[in-house]
């Protein structure tokens, strides 16, 4: 029996000391895609990176949701946890829970249901300034939808004209992220580098326009209460006290991240695909012509737009925008046959067990009809996990998912788009972005 419990999983073998760690930054898809094959828990040596990668829905769902409680988020990268602070993204423990608690209920299905139609009319009104023929270049058009789309909803706002500027320096802040996050050796944030000048750069121009729009709103009142006003008037229960403009700063600059960047990624992707399979992109057309017309969108309409939705969720599987993350043990664990050392880092990957043949037939091919609701309920709940799951799920995929329906409807409504130039691979960071410019050859419809 301790031979049982004590056994260590197989796994690529490497260099002394560094493991597979130099193969891993060389190709970080296809290493740990290659890994995938040594069995449901793979031995991942990579220096100080190394942990175990486990593939199999069963024992995600042990690490996610049954056993949360052992598996925890841990601490932040440093960088990252300079970047967001205490925001729901990079915190933990009870910060994490009470901030979670509070922001819960603007992401309710009812109070999703109640936005749609702004972001009808902000999308809407987004498509009507952007160039509706010719050559273009896709993300910064998405990336401009999505961005007005968080500002609105989640604290009614508008950076319209400030949308070059968060989107130069988000994208600073995100490779800076990605570069630590995955590197073995990091040179302390507060040495006079180039790099760390240019982050904090774009931490301050981000961090200006983050304290104006709570600034702005602490003296103004909102026609109908949003994220940021639960903020603002949320007390703790047992202090009374309010979240500081740091705090209030933190949580802000997290969740308009979050909502525009995934969602402009997963968008990105979509299109791309479509490009090269002209007969998925005929399908969705025809539901879109067939559901709406001309007309927007409505509530109502979301539960008829099936086929849209199985787009964005084979696109969510192909490409889901955060391809791996990790949970560290915090007691000794059991995961099938193999012991899990306490504080051990435990790799999850969605994007690896979205593509195991033993799960999906032909993993690599862009199928919208697998997310049929019929075929769906075969398989294992976490078979499929693009937001994550468990106490820590991703509290906006509902309305990650509404949003992402309307943009492509509305989208389609509008515009043929046809890919001009090389479909783009995954470059890997923190999150999965196109490696070029995704070019399309724009034509009104």
């Amino acid at each position: 029996m301790t031979t049982f419990l004590t056994r260590i999983p197989l796994g690529p073998k490497g260099m002394p000391w560094l493991g597979s760690l130099p193969a891993f930054l060389a190709d970080r898809l296809g290493f740990v895609r290659a890994a995938a094959q040594y069995g449901d828990v793979v031995n991942l040596s990579l220096g100080p990176l190394s942990g175990y990668l486990v593939t199999h829905p069963d024992l995600i769902k042990l690490v996610l949701v049954d056993r949360a409680r052992t598996y925890l988020k841990g601490n932040s990268p440093e960088a990252l946890k300079v970047f967001l602070g205490d925001g729901l993204v990079a915190s933990d423990g009870e910060v994490w829970l009470r901030q979670r608690r509070i922001m819960q209920p603007a992401f309710h299905r009812k109070a999703i249901a109640g936005v749609v139609s702004t972001v009808v009319d902000v999308v809407g009104r987004t498509l009507d300034e952007l160039p509706s023929q010719g050559r273009i270049a896709l993300q910064p058009q998405l990336n401009r939808i999505t961005m007005e789309v968080a500002a609105r909803v989640f604290f009614g706002s508008t950076v319209r004209g400030d949308a070059a500027m968060i989107e130069r320096s988000s994208s600073i802040a995100i490779s800076y992220l990605s570069r630590r996050a995955l590197s073995p050796i990091r040179v302390p944030s507060t040495w006079q580098t180039p790099g760390n000048r240019r982050f904090r750069q774009a931490q301050a121009e981000l961090d200006e326009l983050i304290y104006g729009i709570i600034n702005d709103r602490k003296h103004t009142q909102p026609d109908q209460p949003d994220l940021l006003d639960l903020l603002i008037h949320a007390e703790d229960a047992e202090t009374g006290e309010r979240l500081s403009d740091r705090q209030l700063r933190d949580q802000v600059i997290s969740l308009f991240l979050a909502g525009f960047e995934t969602t402009s990624l997963a968008l990105a992707w979509t299109w791309s695909l479509l490009g090269q399979y002209p007969n998925v992109r005929a399908q969705l057309y025809e539901e879109v012509d067939r559901v709406l017309g001309s007309r927007p969108p409505t509530a109502e309409d979301l539960s008829q737009l099936r086929y849209t939705r199985q787009v964005i969720e084979e696109t969510l599987r192909l490409y889901p925008p955060i391809w791996i993350f990790w949970r560290t043990a915090t007691q000794p664990d059991t995961l099938g046959e193999y012991h899990v050392p306490a504080r051990q880092r435990v790799y999850l990957s969605p994007l690896v067990t979205h593509r195991l043949p033993e799960l999906w037939d032909e993993p690599d091919e862009f199928r919208p009809e697998r997310f049929d609701p019929e075929l769906d309920v075969r398989r294992p709940r976490f078979a499929y996990f693009p937001f994550s799951g468990g106490p820590r799920q991703c509290i906006g995929n509902a309305f990650a998912m509404m949003e992402a329906q309307i943009v492509l409807a509305m989208m389609a409504q509008r515009h043929m788009y046809d890919l001009d130039g090389p479909a783009p691979k995954p470059d890997v960071g923190l999150t999965l972005k196109p490696d070029r410019t995704v070019w399309m050859r724009v034509t009104p419809r």
